[in-house]
């Protein structure tokens, strides 16, 4: 027969191994144990030297050492092809553009064959400025001056790039004919094409890039600001731009002197519709609870860790694990609500 001692031990024993066991779940998320999580996932990049991939990088060690998730980064490309391949599941995580979160949600543009994408979003990221740039020796000093001159930015099967031209001309009163459009192939030889004088106007959407930093060096290069107004007209007329602006000295003392307006387009994290929203939380969790440790991965990680603008601007619907977050951290708001049931609704047309 069990002496009470050695019900009492038994009942100790029990009761240490249920506190060992509940500070486990604490210390590794208690949802790091369940059962339809992934076992492994990808994440999407760029190539190894652009701009998504050190953020990727970053994202899988933060889930490798909260999750305890096996994540890896995988270069694949641009923004269009991480969205094509999280719509496959090759891919299960990435950033991506808001203008390609955009097409591939609502199936438009360069995703209208391919169709709608099964794509949510967890949080946004840095922003990419348009910047509209002459020579610094050029006579030329509004977007007005595009009439009768050659302004390079049509990239095909670039949908944000040519909306943004056809938009900023058309903000002007610039009809097709009156301007000589020039197809834009990258940010290096639109700088080539305006240092040699083949283009009057030419166009970066990445800031700051190193081809004008080039620029600034050799002939010098101005930033033309766009008037409120035009702002606004873009803005209104292509979902996934924002307001922005050129920020002061980004390209060296006095380059620009002052912030430039301009439009901006967001990155944005996105997850496959379908990973558990447990295990979405916890990948949100794993940025937005560390910022310090995120940070480090790269110059533009800050942009990700400010929880105030994580949820600013939604373009596409947020995932539910991501809204569960948020809601815990206090942010998520009517205004938050309606816009995600509204989205929901078009996606779903």
């Amino acid at each position: 027969m069990e002496t009470a001692t050695g019900v009492k031990r038994r009942s100790e024993c029990r009761t240490a191994w249920l506190l060992a066991a509940g500070a486990a779940l604490v210390l590794y998320g208690a949802s790091s144990v369940a059962k339809d999580w992934p076992k492994e996932v990808t994440i999407g990049a760029t190539t190894l030297k652009g701009s998504f991939y050190p953020i990727s990088m970053g994202w899988s060690q933060q889930m490798k050492k909260y999750m305890k998730v096996n994540a890896t980064p995988l270069p694949v490309g641009g923004s269009s092809a991480i969205a094509a391949l999280i719509g496959s599941n090759k891919l299960q995580l990435g950033p991506m553009g808001s203008e390609t979160a955009f097409d591939a949600y609502f199936g438009k543009d360069s995703f209208a064959k391919k169709g709608k994408q099964p794509i949510r979003a967890l949080m946004a990221g840095h922003k990419r400025i348009y910047q509209l740039y002459v020579r610094a020796d050029s006579p030329f000093k509004t977007p007005e001056d595009i009439r009768g001159r050659r302004f390079m930015y049509w990239q095909a099967g670039a949908p944000s790039n040519i909306n943004w031209g056809k938009l900023l001309v058309q903000a002007y009163g610039i009809k097709e004919g009156e301007y000589k459009r020039m197809d834009w192939k990258s940010t290096g030889a639109c700088a080539e094409a305006i240092k040699e004088g083949r283009a009057d106007f030419g166009f970066s959407g990445a800031t700051p890039n190193s081809a004008l930093l080039e620029l600034t060096r050799t002939v010098g290069i101005r930033f033309i600001p766009i008037s409120e107004k035009a702002q606004k007209f873009i803005v209104a007329n292509y979902g996934p731009f924002e307001e922005g602006v050129v920020p002061k000295d980004i390209y060296g003392p006095g380059i620009p002197a002052e912030d430039v307006r301009s439009i901006s387009l967001g990155v944005w994290l996105i997850a496959r519709e379908n990973l558990p929203e447990d295990f979405v939380y916890e990948a949100t969790k794993a940025i937005l609870d560390h910022p310090a440790e995120f940070n480090k991965y790269s110059k533009l990680a800050r942009q990700y860790t400010d929880l105030a603008k994580a949820t600013k601007n939604p373009i596409i619907p947020f995932h539910p694990g991501a809204v569960r977050y948020y809601k815990e951290k206090g942010v998520w708001t009517p205004a938050l609500e309606k816009t995600q049931q509204a989205l929901l609704k078009q996606g779903s047309m």
